[in-house]
């Protein structure tokens, strides 16, 4: 979270939105886990404040875990014709749609074992793999001479829509459309 949304609570509470209980109680849970964390210790006294990203999240066994689980927590909508799992032909032309299609920072959301701070930029050390990415991949992994497109079409955070017409376009010419909202 970036704290933003705790400017209001004032006003919500003066408008009775929110209760003085509910707000001490939030702080005391939020506060109590900070302190059993160490959070306000010296950090030689924390044992686990040399951990770093690179030699505990980011490594092969959690990239591989990482991977299971996405595949296995897809969501499908509809698998008409049986089109999944998809099985790439020679030159198919599959075009990734959506705003979180290349973003790093959705796989990352406020988790900040991967940045110095929450929202901040990946570290170096952090392999993090988008799904354009892992797509144009297995493409080239299979050997077969199709391509991957992409098209953000719109942005998860305002109202443009001014890509949406360049989107529908790449989805119209494509063999397969993939749309990561």
């Amino acid at each position: 979270s970036s704290g933003d949304e705790y400017s209001n609570l004032a006003e919500a509470l003066d408008l009775s939105m929110v209760t003085r209980d509910t707000l001490e109680t939030a702080a005391t849970r939020a506060l109590t886990q900070r302190f059993e964390l160490g959070m306000f210790d010296p950090l030689e006294s924390v044992p686990w404040a040399d951990l770093s990203a690179s030699t505990i999240v980011d490594t092969a066994s959690m990239r591989s875990l990482a991977s299971r689980m996405a595949a296995e927590s897809m969501v499908l909508v509809k698998n008409e014709g049986a089109l999944l799992p998809l099985q790439p032909t020679e030159g198919m032309r599959v075009a990734v749609l959506g705003p979180n299609a290349n973003r790093t920072t959705t796989l990352l959301s406020n988790y900040p074992g991967c940045t110095d701070e929450p929202g901040g930029d990946p570290l170096p050390e952090c392999t993090l793999v988008t799904p354009l990415a892992g797509m144009k991949s297995a493409i080239e992994a299979a050997e077969y001479s199709g391509s991957v497109e992409f098209q953000q079409g719109c942005d998860i955070d305002t109202d443009d829509t001014s890509g949406f017409d360049a989107a529908v376009e790449l989805a119209r010419q494509s063999d397969v459309a993939v749309i990561v909202g």
